[in-house]
């Protein structure tokens, strides 16, 4: 079993959810991805609401080519991220994470 998290490095994953928890490391990783693609396309949506959307041919979001790669992998790690989101309060960036759930840890 793995669990994924997303959280500003250095602090802990919001307590008010339960942890997404799946079979393989791969399938944690997936997740992952298409969480940070679901914010991306929100963030571009609020940007062109307020017609800042990003110029054509920006460059793609690295963080998200990553996690599409290490879901093809079934290894637990860590991918850090710009916190170039619209509306980031911050700028410590983010950390995605997939790690081993110890037995009955959950």
């Amino acid at each position: 079993m793995f669990i994924a998290t997303i959280n500003v490095p250095g602090y802990l994953p919001d307590g008010d959810q339960s942890p997404a928890v799946f079979d393989t490391a791969a399938e944690a990783w997936a997740y992952l991805a298409e969480e940070r693609e679901l914010a991306l396309n929100l963030a571009d949506m609020v940007l062109a609401e307020v017609d800042l959307a990003p110029a054509p041919g920006d460059a793609p979001d690295l963080a998200l080519g990553e996690l599409r790669r290490f879901a093809n992998v079934d290894l637990p790690g860590t991918v850090y991220a710009s916190n170039s989101l619209s509306g980031a309060t911050h700028d410590l960036g983010m950390a995605y994470s997939v790690v081993i759930a110890e037995d009955g840890g959950l």
